[in-house]
């Protein structure tokens, strides 16, 4: 998911590609291809102030899918993801495990990495040992979310 070059900015605002790809938020989801359906306007200082960021690069919008991460995400909302983030920490995280790409809560532990669901009582975390990190790729961070209300 290129981050690609923003489209109509001015002063007031800059703007962030939207793709056609879901990140799943249930047991995974294959992604085939990713389209580039719109752009999506923010302020710099929005960017700035709550992101941290001086920059649009490496920020993608895509659209959340099932229940896993309910209540903080859920099916439709739109999710931000930072791709030059991707250094896994405790925070919400778009990886790719099992060829599935995926919403999930992370948290970093002395021997390996927690990969957990917000909804557990529906859904069973994932634990990975240090000798199995390389079975996870990270796209990047989560940093914003939209939805409808």
């Amino acid at each position: 998911m290129p981050g690609g070059p923003p489209v109509g900015e001015s002063p007031s605002h800059v703007s962030i590609p939207r793709y056609d790809v879901r990140l799943s938020a249930g047991d995974g989801a294959f992604v085939e291809r990713a389209e580039l359906l719109d752009h999506i306007p923010f302020t710099p200082r929005f960017l700035r102030r709550k992101l941290g960021r001086g920059s649009t690069e490496g920020l993608v919008i895509v659209e959340a899918a099932g229940d896993s991460m309910e209540p903080t995400i859920s099916d439709g909302d739109l999710v931000m993801i930072d791709t030059t983030d991707r250094a896994p920490q405790d925070g919400l995280y778009a990886l790719i495990l099992e060829d599935a790409l995926m919403v999930k809560r992370v948290h970093r532990m002395l021997d390996g990495l927690e990969i957990a669901s917000d909804n557990r009582e529906l859904y069973r975390p994932i634990v990975l040992p240090k000798g199995r990190m390389d079975e996870v790729q990270v796209v990047g961070r989560v940093r914003w979310l939209g939805r409808v209300v």
